[in-house]
């Protein structure tokens, strides 16, 4: 036993290595929530950018399974993987369960996207949300006063409605961000704008489907992943290759639960099960929609 494991240890480091980096959860791009499974913008583009920079890294699996969330969240991991992509490095996607919206942005760019045969894909769009608590607060008694430099300098406070000019404007922007995203898809998927705008408009789509529209390479799993990763890295077929996950940095008083059911409020969990959002999902999902804004969120669908 010995000897092989010496003969193990000196043939590993000559090994080509693949980097394996897993995202699960809703995207957020602030504070994390104290419990739950999210993925954090800047811990995922953190550790794709460590994994491009490893000499001995011939190629990235990025392992996705997230129904979106934050779109400023989203475009950071996105443009990580296209850095990675500038030094070199391919870039394969392999979706897990759910893969939509900002679950999507993240992988549009890869060299390669995989999705099981029933993976929940697509949802290429934006939504914004806004909470208007003016009339219950007012029946509780809590009233506001403003003092601004400009009339829609309140447009997103929660005390009022947006009026019909502000709603336009809204309705401007996130325009923009949408027809960035049908770009990016565009972009990255190699289609045509009129043929990312035929599979976008908040559409959901099977991995099988999605196959069949151009917005996955392969059906199949984390081994044909890594197989396709092998090839873009021009691995020989007769050499062994070694894969190695890429966590987030974190200090040494950081802390999480290893059991989301157990760390999760109860009364978060009870939202998920009145919501159908997993549990461990449930605790970033609720502050995603809580804080507002624009969002690449799918419309969920209980798993």
């Amino acid at each position: 036993r010995y000897g092989r494991h010496a003969i193990f240890r000196r043939e590993r480091g000559r090994r080509a290595r693949i980097a394996l980096v897993h995202a699960s959860g809703p995207v957020i791009s602030g504070d994390a929530p104290a419990t739950g499974e999210y993925i954090s913008g800047v811990a995922t583009a953190s550790q794709i950018d460590r994994a491009s920079r490893d000499e001995r890294v011939k190629a990235i699996v990025f392992r996705v399974n997230s129904p979106g969330g934050s779109a400023v969240g989203s475009d950071l991991v996105w443009r990580a993987v296209r850095e990675a992509q500038g030094r070199g490095k391919p870039v394969v996607v392999s979706m897990g369960d759910v893969a939509g919206s900002g679950g999507y942005y993240v992988a549009a760019g890869a060299d390669a996207i995989v999705a099981e045969p029933a993976t929940i894909t697509g949802s290429i769009g934006v939504v914004y949300a806004k909470f208007n608590l003016g009339n219950l607060l007012s029946e509780l008694g809590v009233h506001f006063d403003f003092v601004k430099s400009a009339p829609i300098s309140d447009a997103m406070s929660m005390a009022r409605a947006m009026t019909d000019a502000e709603l336009a404007q809204l309705n401007e922007t996130v325009g923009h961000l949408y027809t960035a995203f049908t770009a990016k898809v565009a972009e990255g998927r190699h289609l045509s704008p009129e043929q990312a705008e035929a599979v976008a408009k908040g559409r959901l789509w099977s991995g099988l489907a999605a196959k069949e529209r151009g917005l996955v390479d392969e059906v199949g799993g984390l081994s044909t992943a890594v197989a396709i990763a092998r090839d873009r890295a021009h691995i020989a077929k007769d050499r062994r290759h070694e894969l190695i996950t890429y966590r987030a940095e974190r200090r040494w008083l950081d802390f999480r639960g290893s059991s989301a059911d157990v760390s999760t409020p109860w009364t978060i969990r009870a939202a998920a099960a009145t919501l159908g959002i997993p549990s461990r999902w449930a605790p970033a999902m609720l502050e995603l929609l809580i804080r507002g804004g624009v969002m690449l969120l799918c419309p969920f669908i209980e798993l």
